[in-house]
């Protein structure tokens, strides 16, 4: 996801906060102050969309990361506990066999779904 979507997704985002910039310098320049003052509204949301979208991938490529620190289950865990570390282990890894809540559970828990994700139970 973070390869075919989100780079491309933050290179346009960076690129609009540039070209917002200098549009901004521009108007100021000019003396267009009304138009400088419109402009960097929008820069100030498009930095705020950048942002949030550095945050994502922030969190994805987390995710993904094999960690050193990886939570294993306790001895005795549930059959769902087993599965959602081994899904866990070694950067996320999904398994379809293992159905719609072990592998969801990872991805709720880094906070990089929908809050309706939380639903699933």
């Amino acid at each position: 996801m973070r390869g075919l979507y989100l780079v491309r997704v933050l290179d346009v985002a960076r690129a609009e906060v540039d070209r917002l910039e200098r549009r901004v310098n521009q108007a100021r320049l000019e003396g267009r102050t009304k138009e400088a003052s419109r402009l960097h509204r929008q820069l100030d949301e498009a930095r705020s969309a950048l942002q949030e979208l550095e945050a994502l991938d922030e969190a994805l490529e987390s995710l993904t990361r094999p960690s050193p620190r990886a939570r294993q289950p306790k001895p005795g865990a549930s059959w769902l506990e087993q599965k959602i570390a081994e899904v866990r282990e070694n950067g996320y890894n999904p398994v379809i066999d293992y159905g719609v809540l072990v592998n969801i559970t990872p991805l709720k828990e880094a906070g990089v779904l929908h809050p309706d994700a939380a639903r699933v139970k």
